[in-house]
């Protein structure tokens, strides 16, 4: 292990001691964190799992001796968790404030790319006011969202219709599977817009 560089991808929720003290084995640790949102946003999507566990592993691994350079957060943007790029973005910015470490952010779209989680279909106005938080944040990585939802705009509200009953569809049989509701968990406003889609 010694010899060896260890790069992974993880949840981030099980950064115990005793998980601690063998990745410290490790010559280096490259991790790369799969969070897509903080607080009930995030316990929405990765439910059942609360937000405040997550970040008592993160604050762990942060406050161990583990050897690493950087620490990377991979988010995946859907109609979920639009409202809450801005808020995860400076979140984590201040979450990782003074530590002598590089913070990386990748944020990619969920598949598939045209299916009808992909927040391109919410409505202009719901598009526009996230997009306008977005543009006062300086960092490259979020250029390729600030592009897509710009071209987002450029779709009618009358030509993503068609996909908004599908879209109602999919989130309530998650809904169900999960035993919760989108109501108790997103943003208002996108509860607004889900409730006004009638089946």
């Amino acid at each position: 292990a010694s010899h060896i560089d260890l790069f992974v991808i993880t949840n981030a929720t099980k950064f115990t001691n005793e998980t601690l003290e063998k990745i410290k084995k490790f010559r280096n640790f490259s991790p790369v964190f799969s969070i897509d949102g903080i607080g009930k946003t995030y316990e929405y999507i990765r439910y059942p799992m609360p937000f405040d566990k997550l970040q008592k592993s993160i604050t762990n691994f942060v406050q161990s001796d583990v050897k690493y350079e950087a620490i990377s957060h991979a988010f995946v943007l859907s109609v979920y968790n639009l409202h809450n790029v801005y808020d995860y973005y400076n979140y984590y910015k201040d979450f990782y404030k003074g530590l002598d470490k590089k913070i990386y952010f990748a944020f990619d779209f969920v598949h598939p790319y045209e299916g009808p989680l992909a927040c391109k279909w919410l409505p202009n106005d719901i598009i526009k006011s996230q997009l306008d938080k977005i543009n006062t944040l300086d960092d490259a990585s979020l250029n390729e969202i600030k592009k897509y939802l710009n071209n987002a705009l450029k779709i009618n509200d009358k030509d993503k219709m068609h996909v908004w009953n599908k879209m109602k569809i999919d989130i309530v049989n998650f809904d169900i599977n999960r035993q919760q509701s989108y109501t108790d968990y997103l943003d208002p406003q996108v509860i607004e817009f889900l409730n006004s889609i009638k089946q």
